[in-house]
């Protein structure tokens, strides 16, 4: 058998050398092709080849086996191939990785046929061709292609394609999760699924301007198949085919919801500071009219039997003046609430003591739970304010449960801010907070009544019926304490607020007992105010009181009298806002010559000057215009020493 395998060889050689010989422009033309022209015979053996890669020569490679150079994973490709042709005389095809004599790689498509000798199939012809240059140009296109699919699957941003009609024809993950439908499931879809019909016609007029070859640069809300609603940032540019038609659209979409409700909150905040900052101008003026009505009033009383005046018209004016000085107060505690008389105090028993007092005004129907987490929540505040907050919030949320079976639900916690309420909430920070919720399950609020109910005089009950102070006072007074306020609030089911306030370790809450003070003395007062008006009244009031008055218009004028002899003075009551020298500047300068002297400051409302920033510059009481003769005797009195 042996002997038979080797004739058959023989012939094939012998019959390639005589044809070799006998035509030369066939060999020309299988030596010069580009592609290598092997016949191997059934042994596998290389029987003839045109040319050798790798620089090797062709007598070392005939006679091999020619799965000495095909990579072992392809030999079994390389077999089945052969032994078809071998059997059935079919053309086959494989493509294998070959290793040069020298040690190099190339990839090969091969083609292989059938050799006759004799009319029978005794050999295979393979004619490769080198691919090498395009299997590394498909790696590198497969790869960039990976690359770019992972790229979109993993974008935050959400990317999607749709057709002229605005259907969806491809979307990333984050394109699906942006629009809320599972994976997989938005291609298909039309965008007006999730639009309303003003923004749906919004849409197609962007897509007429994508059509003129415009990219569009929008906001659009949308709405997910579970109700909610969002907003998306989306920049699209159109899509052309080879002919310039116009094929759709290719979208960079951004969900902006988040970033929206900051803008609307820091638009809000803005817009209850400029607010804050018109009424603390309105405050100083108005302060000071009001000053000069209680004052003459004041002063009427006094005189009222001995003129025969009628006591009852007076005490009228005062009673106006006090409810007109109260509005104002509490227009300045939303604009700046004081920080004075502010210490650790316990809002469960402020709490506690709120219900208390509520219970009795709230109808029999109002049912009050109390959700306690935190023993002992410590704030640094003042407990009046803390009163003021709970009694307006308490106020808010029986007037919302009218008519109504109403549960009011108070909620007392600490926590500590997590991610997410610190991105909604940057005026906190990382430490400990104090939170208290208030509850209704009222009428509720829409939307743009929730973007309002923190404005000053903003009311939705009838006409008489509320001043629209009450949650404005509440906002200032949390600001002031470092502190945040929210609402939740739907139509129909009810509203939350929920109050963060930070948190005091200290223990130090007992109420301070007050000293008693004797009223009116016979020490020589220095006044400073610009206003002759007041100046005139504030001067009878303390004659009245029994003190001796030194009363000037002009700050520096005082300040000079004060030089001319500066143990003259037991007191200077002076004014804040005043032309050339201010209050805290004539404080200063008068305290430099002599630190043991004890100034009274006065003020309609100061931006500029705080209570505390007054103590620290020595003065040792801060008044709020108009002052009644009761509390500017008491603050006079308290600021000289001991009689």
């Amino acid at each position: 058998m042996a002997e038979e395998t080797t004739g058959k060889v023989q012939q094939l050689r012998q019959a390639f050398d005589v044809l070799s010989k006998d035509a030369a422009w066939w060999r020309s033309l299988i030596s010069n092709s580009p592609c290598f022209i092997t016949i191997v015979d059934s042994d596998y053996k290389i029987v003839y080849i045109n040319h050798v890669a790798g620089g090797a020569r062709i007598d070392q490679v005939l006679a091999s086996s020619i799965f000495d150079f095909i990579e072992p994973r392809f030999h079994d490709q390389a077999r089945q191939a052969i032994n078809s042709v071998l059997a059935t005389g079919q053309p086959a095809v494989f493509t294998a990785l070959i290793k040069a004599p020298d040690g190099t790689d190339a990839w090969l498509e091969s083609n292989v046929g059938p050799v006759y000798l004799e009319d029978e199939i005794q050999a295979v012809s393979i004619i490769s061709q080198d691919v090498t240059a395009i299997r590394r140009a498909q790696r590198d296109q497969q790869a960039r292609k990976e690359l770019y699919e992972h790229l979109i699957s993993s974008m935050g941003e959400g990317l999607a394609t749709a057709d002229v009609n605005d259907f969806f024809i491809f979307a990333n993950p984050a394109a699906e999760r942006i629009f809320g439908v599972p994976e997989g499931t938005l291609v298909g879809r039309s965008i007006n699924e999730f639009l309303t019909t003003e923004n749906f016609k919004r849409m197609q007029n962007m897509t007429h301007i994508r059509r003129a070859g415009q990219t569009t640069n929008y906001e659009l809300p949308i709405t997910r198949p579970d109700g909610q609603q969002r907003v998306l940032r989306i920049t699209g540019s159109p899509s052309f085919d080879g002919d310039g038609e116009f094929q759709g659209g290719i979208g960079i979409i951004r969900d902006i919801t988040e970033n929206k409700i900051l803008e609307d909150q820091l638009r809000q905040k803005q817009k209850l500071e400029a607010i804050g900052t018109l009424a603390g101008g309105i405050a100083h003026d108005f302060n000071n009219i009001l000053f000069t009505i209680m004052g003459n009033a004041e002063l009427i009383l006094e005189t009222a039997k001995e003129y025969g005046f009628s006591h009852h018209n007076i005490k009228n004016i005062l009673a106006a003046s006090v409810r007109a000085s109260k509005l104002i107060r509490q227009l300045l505690a939303f604009a700046r609430p004081t920080r004075d008389k502010r210490r650790p105090v316990s809002l469960n028993t402020i709490l506690d003591e709120t219900l208390k007092m509520v219970r009795a005004t709230l109808p029999t129907t109002v049912r009050i739970e109390k959700h306690i987490y935190a023993p002992e929540a410590l704030v640094l505040a003042d407990s009046t304010e803390l009163h003021q907050v709970l009694l307006n919030l308490f106020t808010n949320a029986n007037q919302a449960m009218t008519g109504s079976n109403g549960v009011l639900t108070v909620m007392l916690d600490c926590i500590v801010p997590d991610t997410a309420l610190l991105e909604s909430l940057p005026e906190l920070t990382t430490t400990e907070y104090v939170l208290l919720s208030v509850s209704d399950n009222g009428m509720g609020m829409d939307e743009n009544t929730m973007q309002r109910v923190f404005e000053p005089f903003f009311t939705t009950r009838d006409i008489g019926e509320g001043s629209g102070m009450g949650l404005a006072v509440v906002h200032g007074i949390v600001s002031s304490l470092d502190g945040a306020i929210t609402v939740e609030s739907h139509l129909g089911q009810g509203t939350t607020f929920h109050i963060y306030l930070p948190r005091c370790d200290e223990a130090l809450w007992e109420e301070l007992v007050p000293r008693t003070v004797t009223l009116g003395g016979t020490e020589h007062i220095l006044l400073v105010d610009d206003d002759p008006r007041i100046v005139e009244i504030v001067k009878e009031l303390l004659v009245l009181l029994g003190y001796q008055v030194t009363a000037c218009t002009d700050s520096r004028k005082a300040l000079e009298l004060f030089k001319a002899d500066q143990q003259a003075y037991d007191l200077v009551l002076t004014d804040q806002t005043m032309p050339d020298l201010t209050g805290a500047e004539l404080a200063e300068q008068l305290l430099s010559l002599r630190p043991d002297l004890p100034v009274v400051l006065m003020t309609g409302y100061s931006q500029r000057l705080s209570p505390e920033e007054a103590h620290l510059k020595g003065i040792r009481d801060y008044l709020l215009k108009p002052v009644s003769k009761q509390n500017l005797a008491k603050a006079i009195r308290q600021a000289l020493p001991e009689p």
